[in-house]
């Protein structure tokens, strides 16, 4: 069952235009949680609704998020410094059934965080010897993030972005076509 807990910011930091990532220390949101769920973060006082945010990776005893500033409560978010505590409802959501075998993970622009997650979930609980893959869509180069541990945590990563800025100019779903004709992966994760 879910909890409000009073977690304390470690770092929150820009990645790209308007991206930030930010790591909160709660023992129990990071003990409970699991690839694929999300915590709800109530963005100041004058503001009734939290924000839902998907989890990218769990270390220890810290929770690590990655969000796009969208509005008013993500940009009072993005103020925040380490040391200020925040009310966090979580970890909500059912998370991912992670089967055995190669698996192909999808994200987006700001969906590929949450799919970090996976990665790591996958190399921490499946036995070695799987080498799976990631497919990572973004609008440009500037807009890439976290490339680098997808890279650590999988096989193959393919970015795909809008324009022709980096990697293959296109949508997620002809590399994603390409690796599924190889029939050697037994699910696809987005």
């Amino acid at each position: 069952m879910p909890n409000v807990y009073k977690c304390k910011i470690i770092e929150n930091t820009a990645i790209a235009e308007g991206i930030y990532s930010l790591t909160f220390e709660c023992e129990e949101i990071a003990a409970h949680s699991q690839a694929g769920q999300f915590v709800h973060i109530k963005c100041g006082e004058k503001r009734i609704l939290r924000r839902p945010i998907s989890i990218t990776s769990v270390k220890k005893e810290t929770v690590r998020i990655v969000y796009e500033v969208k509005g008013e409560g993500t940009g009072w978010l993005s103020e925040q410094k380490a040391g200020t505590d925040l009310d966090v409802l979580g970890p909500l959501g059912n998370g991912f059934k992670i089967p055995e075998g190669k698996i192909i993970i999808v994200g987006g622009g700001i969906g590929a965080p949450p799919m970090l997650y996976v990665a790591k979930s996958i190399n921490r609980t499946v036995r070695s010897g799987y080498h799976n893959a990631a497919i990572l869509g973004f609008q440009n180069k500037r807009r890439i993030i976290i490339q680098k541990e997808f890279e650590e945590e999988c096989e193959k990563v393919i970015i795909t972005t809008d324009e022709e800025s980096a990697g293959i100019k296109g949508f997620v779903t002809q590399p994603l076509e390409n690796l599924i004709t190889e029939g050697s992966y037994v699910t696809v994760l987005s």
